[in-house]
């Protein structure tokens, strides 16, 4: 858990953070950061030791916001360089609500758009998309491997990154980023159950192939068998939750 310090001079922009879902709350006050015109895209962000004493919490509860929005598409992590504002996104208001929401409802938007995406990637998809998702296969398979469900849930929200900039539409690229926060909160409830990991790897790797042979039909069919699985397991385990109630935040 976390060890919440008291930042000493509050920067403006920033509020008194809450004990409880400190995640939400990092997320929250770094968005209203951007909002507020301080940063411009292309910025850099201060760096983390900087709001860490500024925000009064730990370094991974700051590392998990930040990756969360970079995710999002809103920040850009470049190593050994720092953390950039990528973009200035206009869905404040909806992104909320889409982080309560219930995680049935992110499968059934995950649904909607994964299934199309998979068609056009497999459509689409270049030799360097495919060497990309290579790499982020074999980072689930060694998440998996190693019991790293943080590893293994970052390897496969690049691994959707990636079939979604495969599909070289700009507007399901951007409602992809849109989706892939409250995507994330979901999964850290998702992979918690028992055979989920070894199941979606084995999967992925059958979508892959499916990419790769530019076979549109079995991209879909593959997509759509594997989201019916993790609803019928959500169902089954999860019930009702909302995508906020994964156990860390």
């Amino acid at each position: 858990m976390d060890r919440v310090e008291k930042a000493t001079e509050p920067r403006r922009n920033f509020r008194p953070m809450r004990r409880s879902q400190l995640v939400d709350e990092v997320i929250e006050q770094l968005r209203l950061r951007v909002s507020s015109g301080d940063l411009k895209v292309g910025d850099k962000i201060p760096s983390e030791s900087v709001l860490v004493t500024e925000l009064g919490v730990g370094r991974t509860t700051l590392r998990e916001a930040v990756r969360v929005l970079e995710h999002a598409g809103l920040f850009e992590v470049r190593q050994g360089s720092g953390t950039y504002l990528r973009s200035v996104s206009n869905s404040e208001s909806f992104a909320p609500r889409l982080r309560h929401a219930r995680v049935l409802e992110v499968l059934d938007i995950r649904r909607a758009l994964e299934i199309e995406i998979t068609r056009m990637a497999a459509a689409y998809r270049t030799d360097a998309a495919l060497v990309a998702m290579r790499e982020a296969l074999d980072r689930m398979r060694r998440g998996m491997e190693s019991c790293d469900e943080s590893g293994f849930i970052d390897a496969e929200m690049d691994l959707y990154r990636i079939i979604a900039a495969g599909t070289q539409n700009s507007i399901m690229i951007e409602m992809y980023a849109l989706f892939s926060e409250p995507l994330r909160l979901a999964l850290t409830q998702i992979i918690a159950i028992p055979g989920v990991m070894p199941d979606c790897v084995s999967r992925h790797e059958l979508l892959f192939k499916a990419i790769a042979a530019r076979d549109v039909d079995r991209a879909e069919a593959v997509a759509k068998a594997h989201l019916a699985r993790v609803t019928k397991l959500v169902q089954e385990v999860l019930g009702d939750a909302r995508v906020s109630d994964a156990g860390r935040f």
